[in-house]
C-alpha cells in the first residue's frame, strides 16, 4: 500500500441480524464450474451456518442454476438469494464480468435491503475453492480486524500486470459510497475492474494471507493447495485453478475423505504456443479435450505464460536462440519449452493436441517416466515425465553446447537423447495408418504421419470419424 495514504480507523459494530453475502456469480461458459462451488461450499458446512448467507447472481443471459445445487445451498443457508444481472450488455471478457461487478455494487450499496442486512459481500467466481471448513468465519474475523483498523476490503494484493487487489475479496457493504463519486458505476470494457479501479481500492485494502490467488493457474496438486503461501499460512480461500483439481482435493480431504486427492493422477496435458488463428486448430483443441475427458481424463490445455513463468525458462530460451533449427523455428521451440510449463505444474503425462486415447483410462497409466509410443525422429507425441525426469531433461537444455553453423531438425528428441530418457518406451501409442494402429491404447493423428501411411483427410476429420466410431 502506498506509505502517503493514511487511514483513519473506524470501529466495526455490526447489528446482531447482519450477515456476510457469498455471492456465486456465473455466465452460461463457466455454470457447470460454479454450481459445482456450490455444491462444495453447501457439503462444507455440516449444520446450517448462521454467519453468511448466498446470493447467486448469474449474467443477464445465463440459465438458471439447478434446482437441486439451490436446494443443497439451502439446506446449509438460511437464505439463498437469486437475482440475474440488470445490464444487458454484459457480456465479453472483460466487459461482461466488469459490468457484473458494477450492477452488483450498486445495487448492494444502494438498496438498504442489502446493506441493512449484510455488512459484507465476498463475490466468488468459479474458479475459487474453499480451502477447508471454517474457510467463512476466518474470511469475516479478517474482516472485522481489517475494518477496525479503517480498512474496507480484504483480498489478495498483488503486483502484476500493476498493483493492486484482485476483485475476489472480502467488500463492505457500501463500498459504492464509501469510494463515493458514483465511480463504481462502470469502467473500461476492456481493462479489469479490479485494475481499472486500483486508485480507488488500493487505500481501502488490506492483503490477507487467508485469500491466494495465482493468475490461471491451469491446474494444481493437492500437495501444492494444502500447504502455507503467504506469510506461512495455509489459505481459507484459493482463486485462479482453471480446472477442477483444487475442489476435488477440498472435497476429497474434508467431504468425502476418499483416495482421489489428487487430480494429478487422471490429469492429462496438451501444449498450445500460440493463440489458435484459424477454427480448424481450435476445434482440434476442442476435440483433444472431449476425447480424454470422454475416458475419464482431466484434460487441461497448458500455454506460453505457464512455461514463461518457470524459473528456468531465461536459461532454457538462452540456448534455443543460440540454436539453428530445419523447418519452423517457433514449432522446434514450442516443442521444448512445453516441458517447462509441465514442470511448472509438477510433471505429469503430456501429448500431442493431435493425439487422443483409444481404450485409455487413468487407471491404466503407471506414474512413471517412459515414452509412450516406439522411437521416431519426428519428437516426442506421448511421455509421461516426472519432476525428477524433467530436471534431467531442462538441465541438458541449458547445458547443451549448442553450435549455430547446425542446423537441428528435432531439437526435442535430441535432448531427450542427451537426457538418457529414451531408453524404456512404454508401447501405448501409435500413429494412426500403422500396422494395429486401432488396437493401440492412444492414437496420434499428426499430418506428416497419415500422409506417409496414406491416410487420406485433415487431422480434424481423422479424429471426429474415431472418435465416432466410423
Amino acid at each position: 500500500m502506498p506509505a502517503s495514504i493514511n487511514i483513519q480507523p473506524q470501529p466495526f459494530v455490526p447489528g446482531n441480524h447482519q450477515k456476510l453475502l457469498i455471492v456465486l456469480q456465473y455466465y452460461n461458459g463457466d455454470k457447470e464450474a460454479a454450481e459445482d462451488l456450490a455444491t462444495l461450499i453447501a457439503d462444507l458446512e455440516r449444520i446450517r451456518n448462521n454467519q453468511a448467507d448466498i446470493l447467486v447472481f448469474r449474467r443477464h443471459d445465463a440459465a438458471e442454476f439447478d434446482s437441486a445445487v439451490l436446494t443443497r445451498l439451502r439446506d446449509k443457508f438460511s437464505t439463498v438469494h437469486y437475482e440475474r444481472s440488470r445490464r444487458q450488455d454484459a457480456s465479453g471478457y472483460p466487459f461482461g464480468p466488469n459490468q457484473m461487478w458494477s450492477d452488483l455494487v450498486t445495487m448492494l450499496g444502494q438498496k438498504s435491503g442489502w446493506y441493512n442486512n449484510y455488512y459484507a459481500f465476498l463475490p466468488l467466481e468459479s474458479d475459487c475453492v474453499p480451502v477447508r471448513p471454517g474457510w467463512i468465519s476466518t474470511l469475516i474475523e479478517d474482516f472485522k480486524i481489517a475494518k477496525a483498523k479503517g480498512y474496507s476490503a480484504v483480498g489478495h494484493v498483488h503486483r502484476d500486470p500493476v498493483e493492486h487487489m484482485n476483485g475476489v475479496a472480502v467488500y463492505d457493504t457500501r463500498i459504492w459510497s464509501i469510494v463515493g463519486g458514483n465511480i463504481l458505476n462502470g469502467c473500461n470494457p476492456q481493462v479489469a475492474y479490479d485494475i481499472a479501479f486500483r486508485e480507488s481500492l488500493l487505500p481501502l485494502a488490506y492483503d490477507t494471507p487467508h485469500i491466494m490467488m495465482e493468475y490461471q493457474r491451469p491446474t494444481i496438486r493437492a500437495e501444492d493447495l494444502f500447504r502455507p503461501w503467504k506469510k506461512n499460512y495455509e489459505p481459507a480461500l484459493f482463486h485462479g485453478v482453471k480446472d477442477d483439481s483444487a475442489r476435488t482435493a477440498v472435497r476429497s480431504k474434508y467431504v468425502t475423505f476418499s483416495d482421489e486427492k489428487d487430480a494429478s493422477s487422471r490429469t492429462v496435458f496438451t501444449y498450445e504456443h500460440q493463440r489458435p488463428s484459424n477454427p480448424q486448430l481450435a476445434l482440434q483443441y476442442s476435440l483433444w479435450s472431449e476425447s480424454w475427458k470422454s475416458r475419464g481424463w482431466n484434460p487441461v490445455k497448458l500455454v506460453l505464460r505457464d512455461a514463461a513463468s518457470h524459473a528456468r525458462y531465461k536459461d532454457v530460451m538462452a540456448t534455443l536462440n543460440s540454436m539453428q533449427f530445419e523447418g519452423d523455428k517457433v514449432r522446434a521451440v514450442a516443442r521444448v519449452v512445453r516441458w517447462l510449463a509441465l514442470d511448472s505444474v509438477g510433471g505429469g503425462l503430456m501429448v500431442d493436441p493431435d493425439t487422443v486415447p483409444n481404450n485409455f483410462n487413468p487407471t491404466q497409466l503407471k506414474a512413471k517416466t517412459a515414452i509412450l509410443h516406439p522411437e521416431t525422429d519426428f519428437g516426442i507425441f506421448a511421455a509421461y515425465l516426472d519432476k525428477q525426469a524433467l530436471e534431467t531433461f531442462l538441465t541438458a537444455v541449458e547445458t547443451y553446447p549448442a553450435d549455430p553453423t547446425v542446423q537441428v531438425r528435432a531439437p526435442e528428441y535430441l535432448f531427450f537423447r542427451i537426457a538418457g530418457l529414451l531408453k524404456k518406451p512404454t508401447l501405448l501409442a501409435q500413429f494412426c495408418g500403422s500396422k494395429n494402429w486401432r488396437d493401440a491404447r492412444i492414437v496420434s493423428f499428426n499430418q506428416s504421419e497419415m500422409e506417409r501411411a496414406d491416410v487420406r483427410g485433415s487431422t480434424v476429420q481423422a479424429i471426429e470419424q474415431f472418435l465416432r466410431g466410423m
